[in-house]
C-alpha cells in the first residue's frame, strides 16, 4: 500500500492491476516473473506508477509455487522500495561529471602521483604552471610519466616525497602550506591516498593545491576583525527562545530575556525564563495564538511562521518557529522561535505601496513596448508606448483601444501571430527568459524582443510572459556594415602577400592565410589547433620560447628564426609578432607576420662563402 497507494482489497479484485500500474517499458519483465519466475532477473527491478501519479522504484525477490506436477500455482515476493536509492545513483553520475569538469576547469592544480612521486595525472592549471616555469608546452604528455623531480625546485623535493610517502604508509589525508619563493606564493596542499578498491591499499595520491595567498594576507585581518563580530552575534536583535509542547520555556536568549524582564519590571539579571509558562508574560490572546502555532508544528512535524503585533508595545514580530526533533524518532520534541522586529519592514510596505503608482507611471512612459501575455497571447498589461503602437496599427485612437483581454493575433499577421505564439511557447516551457529579433516588414524595422517568465510565487512555473520590444534596426544596420567591413579586411588577409598567422594563450593556431599554409605545406584543417612550436626548427626554439614568454607581458617584437615545413625543406623567416588581450586584460594569444627570407640567407651564404674563396685565392698569389 505505502509503494503502489492501493489497498490490499483494491489490489485483490483486480488481478490485473500490477500490469496496469507498471512502467510500460517493465511489463516484459512482470509478465517473465509470472510465467517464468526462473527465468526473471533476481532481484527484479521495476518501476511503477502510483495511484498519484508519481514513479517509484522497486526491487523484488521472487519465489515460484509449484504443486507436485511442476506445475506454477503461485509467485510470493518481497518488494523493496529503492525510489531513493535510484535518484542517488542518478545524482551520483551526475555529480561525477560536474566534478570532472570542475577538476580540469578549475584555477586549484590537481595532479595525482604514484609512490615514486611519478605524475600519472595532472589538470590545466597543473601544467600551465609547470608549463610557463619550466618551459614545457601545455600538453599532459609532456608531464605524465615523468617525476615531481625533474620538474620541480630541488629545495621542494625532499618534503614533497615525505609527504607522499606519509600519505602511502599511514593511508590519510594530509595537508600542508608551502611557500613559493619564485613568485612569492602561498599554498595549501592536500595529499590524499586513491585506495585500490580490490585490496583497499593505496595505490595512488592525489594532490590538491590551493593558492591561498590572498587567504594569508586577510588571515590578520579576519583575526583583528574577530572579536569585533563575536560582539556583533552577542547583541543581535532577534528574540530566541524554545518552548515545550506545553508552551513552557526550556531555552531563551539575552535579546529574549530582556524583552520579557522589561515587562515584568524586573532587571533581566532576575529574571529566569527557564521552566515558566508563555502566558505568565504574555496576554491570553498572545497566549492562545501561540499555543495554535506550537500545536500546528508539533502536528505538521514543519516549520511555520506569521506575522504578529505585540499588544504591550503595538510593535510587528515575524515569528518563525521550527520543530527540534527527538535524533530517534524524527517528532518534534520542542519547538524554536526566532522573533524579529520587523516593524520598519511594515512602514516600508506602505511606502512601498505609496510608490507603486510611481514605477507604474515610469514603466507607462518608457519609450521601449512593454506588454505581458498568457499562454495563449491574450494581454494581461500593455505600457501607453504598446497600446499606441497597436492603436496605430488598428487605425484607432489610443484612447479608444483596449488591450486587455484582446489577443495578440488580433493586431498582427497571420505569420507574425505563428511566430510570436511559437516564442511564449518556448518561454513557458523553458522557464527561463528568453531574447528573439523580429523583423516587421511591414514597417521596415527590425525588434528585439525580450521575453521573461512571470512565476507564479507558490509553484514557480510561468503563469504570464512579460515581453518588452526595442526598435534595433540602427543597430542592425551598424551591424551589416561592420559584417562588410571584415569581410574586406578578411579579403585583404588572404591576398596578402606575407605569412598571417594567430595562436591563442596556449599557443595553438587559429587561422593561418593562405600564404602562411605554402610556406609550411599545410592544408588549413591541419593547421588549425597545431601548436606553435611544432612549426618552429629546433635550432630555434629556445630562441623562440624566450619570445613566447615576453607575449604575455604585452611585448611585441621582430626577429630571425628558422621555420619546420612539413615536407622539412629549409625555411628561413622573419616574424613580427604582436600580442592581444581580452576584455579582462588577460592574454589571449597573439598575431606573427611572417616574411620568406630563405633565398635572401642563401644568398649572403652564398655572397660570404665567394668572399672567403677569394681572400685564399688572393692571399695563395702573394705568397
Amino acid at each position: 500500500t505505502r509503494i503502489t497507494g492501493y489497498t490490499p482489497d483494491e489490489i485483490y479484485a483486480d488481478p490485473r492491476l500490477g500490469l496496469k500500474r507498471v512502467h510500460p517499458e517493465d511489463r516484459r519483465l512482470l509478465r517473465m516473473a509470472f510465467s517464468t519466475p526462473e527465468s526473471a532477473p533476481d532481484p527484479l527491478v521495476l518501476r511503477w506508477t502510483r495511484r498519484d501519479g508519481a514513479t517509484v522504484w522497486t526491487e523484488q525477490h521472487n519465489v515460484a509455487i509449484r504443486d507436485k506436477a511442476g506445475n506454477l500455482v503461485a509467485v510470493e515476493g518481497i518488494a523493496r522500495d529503492i525510489t531513493d536509492r535510484k535518484l542517488a545513483e542518478t545524482q551520483l553520475r551526475e555529480s561525477e561529471e560536474k566534478y570532472r569538469s570542475v577538476v580540469e576547469s578549475g584555477d586549484d592544480q590537481i595532479f595525482m602521483v604514484d609512490r615514486e612521486c611519478r605524475y600519472v595525472f595532472c589538470n590545466k592549471a597543473n601544467r600551465l604552471r609547470l608549463a610557463k616555469r619550466r618551459g614545457l608546452r601545455p600538453d599532459e604528455r609532456q608531464v605524465v610519466g615523468r617525476t615531481f623531480f625533474e620538474l620541480q625546485e630541488p629545495e621542494k623535493h625532499e618534503k614533497f616525497a615525505t609527504e607522499v610517502e606519509t600519505v602511502f604508509r599511514t593511508g590519510r589525508v594530509l595537508q600542508s602550506e608551502h611557500h613559493n619563493p619564485t613568485d612569492g606564493h602561498y599554498f595549501i596542499r592536500t595529499l590524499s591516498p586513491v585506495e585500490d578498491p580490490g585490496t583497499g591499499e593505496t595505490k595512488f595520491v592525489t594532490v590538491i593545491s590551493k593558492d591561498i595567498t590572498e587567504r594569508k594576507l586577510a588571515e590578520q585581518q579576519i583575526r583583528e576583525s574577530e572579536e569585533k563580530y563575536r560582539s556583533l552575534l552577542k547583541s543581535m536583535g532577534d528574540s530566541i527562545y524554545m518552548l515545550d509542547s506545553d508552551c513552557r520555556y526550556v531555552f531563551a536568549n539575552p535579546e529574549h530575556t530582556a524583552r520579557m524582564a522589561l515587562r515584568v519590571g524586573l532587571p533581566s539579571s532576575q529574571l529566569e525564563l527557564v521552566g515558566r509558562h508563555y502566558g505568565d508574560l504574555h496576554s491570553q490572546e498572545e497566549t492562545a495564538t501561540m499555543l495554535a502555532s506550537i500545536a500546528e508544528v508539533f502536528a505538521t512535524n514543519r516549520s511555520v511562521q506569521s506575522e504578529q503585533m505585540s499588544a504591550h508595545d503595538s510593535r510587528w514580530f515575524l515569528r518563525v518557529l521550527s520543530p527540534v526533533r527527538d535524533q530517534l524518532h524524527g517528532t518534534p520534541k520542542y519547538v524554536t522561535i526566532v522573533s524579529r522586529d520587523i516593524t520598519e519592514r511594515k512602514l516600508s510596505e506602505m511606502n512601498l505601496k505609496a510608490s507603486e503608482e510611481q514605477y507604474r507611471s515610469l514603466l507607462e512612459s518608457m519609450g521601449e513596448n512593454v506588454y505581458v501575455v498568457d499562454r495563449d497571447g491574450q494581454y494581461v498589461f500593455a505600457n501607453a508606448q504598446h497600446v499606441a503602437r497597436m492603436a496605430l496599427r488598428a487605425g484607432v485612437a489610443p484612447s479608444e483601444l483596449s488591450l486587455v483581454g484582446r489577443n495578440h493575433g488580433d493586431f498582427h499577421t497571420a505569420e507574425e501571430a505563428d511566430v510570436f505564439s511559437r516564442q511564449v511557447s518556448e518561454v513557458f516551457d523553458a522557464n527561463q527568459a528568453l531574447q528573439y529579433e523580429h523583423h516587421a516588414e511591414s514597417v521596415g524595422r527590425y525588434v528585439l524582443r525580450s521575453f521573461s517568465p512571470v512565476r507564479d510565487p507558490l509553484t514557480g512555473t510561468p503563469k504570464y510572459v512579460t515581453v518588452v520590444a526595442k526598435d534595433i534596426t540602427e543597430r542592425r544596420l551598424a551591424e551589416d556594415g561592420l559584417r562588410e567591413s571584415e569581410a574586406s579586411y578578411r579579403r585583404i588577409v588572404e591576398t596578402a602577400g606575407e605569412g598571417i598567422a594567430i595562436v591563442d594563450a596556449e599557443g595553438n593556431h587559429t587561422f593561418a592565410n593562405d600564404r602562411c599554409l605554402a610556406m609550411f605545406g599545410y592544408s588549413a584543417d591541419e593547421m588549425l589547433g597545431k601548436p606553435l612550436f611544432d612549426l618552429i626548427h629546433d635550432d630555434s626554439r629556445a630562441t623562440a620560447f624566450e619570445h613566447w614568454e615576453l607575449r604575455s607581458a604585452g611585448v611585441g617584437e621582430r626577429f630571425e628564426l628558422r621555420g619546420r615545413p612539413k615536407d622539412g625543406h629549409d625555411l628561413r623567416l622573419i616574424v613580427a609578432v604582436t600580442p592581444f588581450f581580452d576584455s579582462a586584460g588577460e592574454f589571449a594569444g597573439a598575431l606573427a607576420m611572417l616574411t620568406d627570407i630563405t633565398e635572401q640567407k642563401q644568398a649572403e651564404e652564398d655572397i660570404e662563402q665567394n668572399a672567403k674563396h677569394m681572400k685564399l685565392a688572393l692571399q695563395g698569389s702573394v705568397s
